[in-house]
């Protein structure tokens, strides 16, 4: 949700890699050598607790994949800026102020002000997906962190419901996706729509 209020609980920050039968760490940014990137992934205490439950409410055998949790502002920051020059190469003509309104819709603006942070400066946020019980991840539909209409959290249930016919792959597709948000609504997550 885009409504949901954030506020200081003083609850610490935790390793995310202490629970691996149930929770896989792939600190995706890290993989990819983003300066900034951190090897361990951190949520606060009661948000791994809840992505512990979520992983738990999955068929036997699967489990969660955390590819982000909470990230310093340098992290923030540097993501941000990549992605506004990247739109700035695809769109020469928007102006500044658009382009940095086109980047938030996919990486929060870079704010540690306590009254508006960055959800992920909270600990607060997490990016994840699920493995089946060969460890291998189930399709979503777009890439972590992919910026075109795939990711958004409804992409293939708003086709469905406008009656279109979906192939065998957004069906595989819808069912992973639906399993997903059922586990973490369960345990307590909102969903940011425009990410599955």
């Amino acid at each position: 949700s885009r409504s949901v209020p954030l506020i200081e609980n003083g609850e610490p920050v935790v390793p995310a890699r202490l629970n691996p039968e149930r929770v896989v760490v792939l600190q995706q940014y890290y993989l990819e050598g983003i300066d900034g990137a951190l090897p361990e992934a951190y949520l606060r205490e009661g948000v791994f607790r809840r992505f512990v439950a979520a992983a738990r409410r999955l068929p036997t055998g699967y489990r969660m994949v955390l590819l982000d949790g909470w990230r310093p502002v340098s992290l923030q920051r540097g993501l941000f800026n990549a992605y506004v020059q990247r739109l700035r190469t695809e769109h020469p003509n928007v102006s500044e102020v658009d382009l940095r309104g086109m980047a938030s819709k996919f990486v929060a603006l870079p704010s540690n002000d306590p009254a508006c942070p960055s959800p992920h400066l909270t600990g607060g946020a997490v990016d994840c997906t699920i493995v089946d019980p060969d460890g291998v991840m189930l399709e979503m539909g777009s890439d972590f962190d992919e910026t075109s209409e795939r990711s958004a959290s409804r992409w293939i249930e708003d086709r469905l419901e406008a009656g279109e016919t979906l192939s065998v792959w957004e069906q595989t597709v819808l069912c992973n996706r639906r399993m997903l948000h059922t586990v973490m609504r369960g345990a307590g997550f909102t969903n940011y729509p425009d990410e599955w």
